[in-house]
């Protein structure tokens, strides 16, 4: 590592024995916060390949969909190009409890080690990412939400256009708990795009949006349609005696986008009607939440039925639900109603995001208001009251879902995509010193 570093800075003292002897550092000592830079700087250096082709970066990597969204691109990497070298680096000061998920030959580095000891996130943004970009050769970048790599694109985009292709992921406004709406995409320069190859998101509504609210240009946008992990075996509808009991699935995180505190009053409002209804809800708090706390409360009052956080969705036991319901406030094509609809779940969800690009009246069963508590009732009464016609949706469902969300069809579309992928004629090949850049 030292010789290939004095290759590129002929100041770096050569490794020699005698080199303490007449090596100083000039000029008055450096300042306590420089120094966790520069050391964060050499370990960030010597823990990633002297060459990347594939530079990913996230906030972290949990449980959310977004991640499981960056774990499909960094297959599709090694789906198309087996030879590349592909690294991660998270960005946030939060833990990434999912990372022995990443393919072994992802190289990663996870920045939380160096904010808790001090060193300035400025100093992520003014040096020490684009020059790791430059001095490891980068051909791909790629960053999914991340608001260090977002500032650093706004700042440097236009000197690393010039050695390697750029490119963003988001899917959705978010919103503070007090209604201010946030997005990596906001209070960014006019021009922020110009030197980004495009921006891959999740669905058209989302691209429609970012263009119509915020003025950047349609042609920077460019869908990328999520994969779905199903199990082999397709669900069947749980509830379909009338005897029985319609049990109703609700999964994800309890945070304020997901609206689990909606997913409480329709269990209150639906044992208020006396309806057969059973309700199981999976997930757990992204942060300590008395508001989140005293819904859980409620639910546990009103009868639903809590259960651990899960992996994958396929873990769960899909096949004794009769019905999935969505409660989110706000969603990109959110990744667990496509898991359900592909296992043949019947679908309850709101038309937020880019939930009607998958769900509508002939597969599933949209509600037109996430605030209606009573039209997801009405809904599930409908699966409950109709269940073959709730059968021949969740079968048209099942179809759309295996059709357009499978990696074959994810890694024909990023074929697609100008840029993205090491040219051909380079892949058979370990990684090499020339980018082929903008094909």
């Amino acid at each position: 590592m030292w010789v290939e570093q004095n290759r590129i800075e002929p100041l770096l003292p050569f490794p020699r024995p005698a080199v303490d002897t007449w090596y100083e550092r000039w000029g008055e000592p450096y300042p306590p916060d420089l120094c966790l830079s520069i050391d964060a700087y050499w370990q960030i250096a010597t823990r990633l390949p002297s060459h990347i082709d594939y530079l990913f970066f996230a906030p972290w990597f949990n449980t959310g969909g977004g991640d499981s969204v960056l774990l499909e691109y960094l297959r599709a990497v090694q789906r198309a190009d087996p030879m590349a070298t592909v690294a991660l680096i998270t960005t946030e000061n939060a833990e990434s409890r999912r990372i022995r998920e990443l393919p072994p030959e992802v190289h990663v580095v996870e920045l939380r080690e160096f904010l808790g000891q001090g060193v300035p996130r400025s100093a992520f943004v003014d040096w020490i990412i684009p020059q790791v970009i430059a001095q490891k050769r980068v051909r791909t970048v790629h960053a999914f939400n991340s608001t260090i790599a977002y500032d650093v694109v706004e700042r440097w985009g236009r000197e690393l256009d010039a050695i390697c292709n750029i490119f963003l992921s988001t899917f959705s406004f978010d919103r503070t708990e007090d209604g201010e709406r946030t997005s990596v995409l906001f209070l960014r320069r006019p021009d922020f795009l110009a030197p980004v190859r495009a921006v891959l998101v999740d669905s058209q509504h989302f691209a429609h949006a970012a263009v119509a609210e915020l003025g950047y240009p349609a042609e920077k946008f460019a869908v990328q349609r999520s994969v779905v992990d199903l199990p082999v075996d397709s669900a069947r509808l749980g509830a379909d005696s009338r005897t029985d009991a319609l049990r109703v699935l609700w999964a994800g995180r309890f945070d304020l986008a997901k609206r689990l505190d909606i997913f409480a009053d329709i269990v209150a409002e639906s044992r208020a009607r006396k309806l057969p209804f059973e309700f199981h809800f999976y997930g757990e708090p992204v942060m300590a939440d008395a508001a989140i706390d005293k819904v859980l409360a409620e639910l546990e009052a009103y009868g639903a039925h809590r259960h651990p956080p899960y992996e994958r969705f396929a873990e769960l036991p899909l096949s004794r639900f009769g019905a999935y319901i969505l409660t989110s406030e706000w969603e990109g094509v959110p990744l667990s109603l496509l898991e359900a609809m592909g296992c043949g779940i019947p679908s309850v969800a709101a038309d937020v995001g880019g939930v009607n690009e998958v769900l509508d009246n002939t597969t599933g069963y949209p509600v037109a208001d996430f605030r209606d508590v009573g039209s997801y009732v009405d809904r599930l009464e409908e699966i409950w009251a109709e269940p073959e016609l709730a059968r021949a949706r969740s079968a048209a469902a099942m179809k759309r879902v295996r059709d357009r969300h499978t990696p074959r069809a994810f890694d024909a579309s990023l074929a697609e995509i100008a840029g993205y992928l090491r040219d051909p004629a380079t892949m058979s090949s370990p990684t090499t010193a020339t980018n082929e850049l903008h094909e």
